[in-house]
């Protein structure tokens, strides 16, 4: 336990340097950052909503920093819990299933079931496909029926339009 407690707290003085780094960048480094030569843009996008691509990338507004900090420190969290074989664990990833198809996401990555719970993160086109997404999550049968905690993390919009969320199924009580 104080061992995932000493690397939760390693990865938020990271996130920290990294969030002070790109505020001391400024906008003049995002700009000339977002231009390749011959006056293309360079930005890369990505499909995953975990590894996005931060070459050519312009700077990260706060709002997104924070969400992504959460994301990674919740999932942290749940991994560092160590897996777990449990008859609930199966049940958790059948509904992180259930809710990437039924409420229509884009993509989705799963991170698995630890003691601390099941977690996957849930990308959408939009905003609004995020909240209706969300919508049809929460009002899905099995969703309803989980007897554990249900965290959704702060939404990571991304400057594409793209917004993902990640939920952490907590262990049944």
């Amino acid at each position: 336990m104080k061992r995932a407690l000493v690397l939760v707290a390693a990865a938020v003085a990271v996130a920290a340097v990294v969030l002070v780094f790109l505020a001391r960048r400024g906008d003049d480094s995002a700009a000339l950052s977002s231009r390749a030569p011959g006056g293309s843009s360079s930005a890369r996008t990505t499909d995953s909503p975990t590894r996005p691509s931060l070459q050519g990338a312009p700077a990260v507004p706060p709002e997104l920093a924070a969400a992504k900090l959460e994301r990674e420190l919740a999932l942290a969290k749940a991994e560092q819990s160590g897996k777990v074989v449990a008859p609930w664990a199966n049940d958790g990833n059948l509904l992180l299933e259930a809710i990437a198809h039924d409420a229509h996401a884009a993509g989705w990555t799963q991170a698995g079931c630890f003691a601390a719970g099941c977690a996957g993160t849930f990308l959408f086109a939009s905003d609004d496909a995020m909240t209706r997404g969300r919508a049809l999550a929460e009002a899905l049968a099995g969703y309803r029926a989980w007897t554990g905690s249900k965290h959704w993390t702060a939404p990571e919009r991304w400057l594409d339009g793209r917004v993902s969320i990640t939920l952490v199924l907590g262990p049944p009580s």
